[in-house]
């Protein structure tokens, strides 16, 4: 079977009578009727009827197809279609547990002196409420060490930043992402993110965790994130409110490496 050498909507393969887009891997389940003119054919030749010569390529690249209303799916504008929101949510769990694996390590100094007290008052009040005695919840939540909590939180962010930038800016996919068979690219063009995009699209949600350690104002900055979480579910783009910032869709398939 002829495979192309990049991304893009070629002849079906296994039915000639539609499209089937190519991720720049495998071939996708992703098709389309066959409504759009192949690049290379001659508009005037067509007009005058006269016939057009067969491709001499096994696969012929096409234009993705002009009326969105022919998709199965929501797309790029060049045609690569967009994650769903379930392989969104999947890819953000692994790269999650990943993240806090990574954090746990790294920062375990200061999570395990946030806790050390905080255990240690979990058993008095135990021991309290097993007595029949009224137990002190508020000593409870007083015993966590919250400035080391607040270095673990700082070590946290810090993961979260470099794991993605270095990863979303080599191959617009974390492992999490590759484990799903999803990428990021820019909206209007395809390929790896310059550094600058990377940056503003994780700035967002890193600059949401360090004011939601802030009291107060740190509500609101927890509702937003959880809304750019959301997004996509109800976004006609299936955009974040991140991928707004830097003008980014999360795509099915992967992109050239750098």
């Amino acid at each position: 079977m002829y495979m192309p050498t990049h991304a893009g909507w070629f002849d079906d393969p296994s039915d000639a009578t539609q499209l089937r887009y190519f991720d720049g891997v495998i071939w996708t389940s992703h098709t389309a009727p066959r409504v759009t003119r192949p690049t290379g054919v001659d508009p005037a030749q067509a007009q005058q009827g006269q016939q057009v010569a067969p491709p001499t390529v096994p696969q012929q690249q096409w234009a993705a197809p002009a009326y969105p209303g022919m998709y199965r799916g929501p797309a790029t504008p060049d045609g690569q279609p967009l994650a769903s929101f379930g392989q969104r949510v999947g890819a953000f769990l692994l790269d999650w547990i990943i993240q806090t694996v990574i954090a746990a390590i790294l920062g375990s100094y200061f999570l395990i002196h946030a806790f050390t007290s905080y255990f240690d008052t979990l058993t008095t009040t135990m021991n309290q409420a097993q007595a029949g005695q009224q137990p002190d919840f508020a000593a409870l939540l007083n015993s966590i060490d919250r400035t080391q909590l607040m270095f673990y939180s700082i070590v946290l962010i810090v993961v979260f930043v470099v794991y993605q930038t270095a990863f979303l800016s080599r191959s617009g996919q974390t492992p999490g992402k590759m484990a799903v068979g999803i990428s990021v690219r820019l909206r209007e063009r395809p390929g790896p993110m310059p550094l600058d995009v990377v940056l503003r699209r994780v700035g967002l949600p890193a600059a949401l965790f360090v004011v939601q350690l802030i009291p107060v104002i740190g509500i609101p900055a927890q509702i937003a994130r959880i809304l750019d979480l959301l997004w996509p579910a109800w976004d006609g783009n299936r955009q974040a409110l991140h991928d707004k910032v830097a003008a980014t869709n999360v795509v099915v398939g992967k992109q050239l490496r750098r």
